[in-house]
């Protein structure tokens, strides 16, 4: 890894040519950014390999209360409809509080 991250910068990937799909990944500076991490959620792929990623709930407060672009909150809209079922409200509250005390 190189050493501009660990310095705090946050690093895009994706498919050379594309820009979506992509995965951003940056250093925890906030203490949204430590619960988000103490709070992931593993995604286990066929192969057997895994990665994190956070709470939908944190995606969606995040896409409302900060990104706020027509597509972040068209995004947040989307997985509030497929995760109907699943979303915990005292976490989506929880994480609200924390992204907007910073």
């Amino acid at each position: 890894m190189r050493s501009e991250f660990s310095g705090g910068t946050s690093l895009r990937f994706a498919r050379k040519g594309d820009i979506i799909p992509n995965i951003v990944l940056k250093t925890c500076k906030k203490m949204v950014d430590f619960l988000t991490i103490s709070d992931r959620i593993r995604v286990m792929f066929p192969s057997g390999q895994h990665i994190f990623i956070p709470p939908i709930e944190m995606q969606i407060v995040y896409k409302e209360e900060v990104l706020k672009s027509e597509k972040d909150l068209e995004d947040a809209l989307h997985l509030r409809e497929v995760f109907k079922e699943k979303l915990n409200e005292r976490k989506l509250e929880e994480y609200r509080k924390a992204v907007k005390s910073g």
